[in-house]
């Protein structure tokens, strides 16, 4: 009898440990639609961010009209990118709506369509559903500067070439509280300990 209610606290305990170090990422900010843009940049600034280690930014993504891509395949257009950057270090990518294997995008679209009813391309544009799955990466300053926008020589009016963000959000992951590593380790091995006197009987 006195295992088995050590062995229901030490469960308890384990799975408070394993929820305090596995606590869920927290949304600290959300926009539905940033609009349609070109080489604008649309710039989000967020401050006195709570403790955390990493951030986490999920976003779809719309690539509308005649994209000219990386020109690789023998096009005589300009370079079109699409931009995202990070406290200042961008990340870049070249689609291209004609030719797929004219762009460095790897990520795969979700659907095709005419999006933003004002062009001439028809059915070109394409929607990339949590672009790239999201981004996860390693930060803990108190504030966060995220960046989209467009680039190339070659860039076109906004009835040719744009792009649109939608359901944007940010997370922050919570720093591990060592308490809770302290508790899981302690279950793990009381657990262990009950197992084996249980074994002997």
């Amino acid at each position: 009898m006195k295992r088995k209610i050590f062995q229901g606290i030490a469960s308890v305990v384990l799975m408070m440990g394993a929820a305090s170090i596995a606590s869920a990422s927290t949304v600290i900010y959300t926009e539905a639609n940033l609009g349609d843009h070109t080489t604008d940049a649309v710039t989000i600034n967020l401050n006195s961010l709570a403790t955390h280690s990493q951030i986490t930014v999920n976003f779809d993504l719309y690539i509308m009209d005649s994209w000219d891509g990386s020109t690789i395949s023998g096009g005589a257009a300009p370079v079109d990118f699409f931009n995202f950057s990070v406290d200042g270090a961008v990340s870049s990518w070249t689609f291209d709506n004609f030719d797929l294997n004219d762009e460095t995008n790897t990520d795969v679209a979700d659907a095709t369509g005419n999006f933003n009813s004002i062009n001439q391309w028809v059915d070109v544009d394409r929607r990339f559903d949590n672009y790239n799955n999201g981004f996860t990466f390693a930060h803990s300053l108190g504030a966060l500067e995220l960046s989209f926008f467009g680039s190339g020589s070659g860039f076109q009016t906004i009835d040719d070439e744009s792009w649109r963000v939608t359901n944007l959000t940010v997370s922050i992951a919570p720093v591990p509280v060592p308490g809770a590593v302290f508790l899981l380790s302690s279950a793990l091995v009381g657990l262990a300990g009950v197992r084996l006197r249980g074994n002997k009987n």
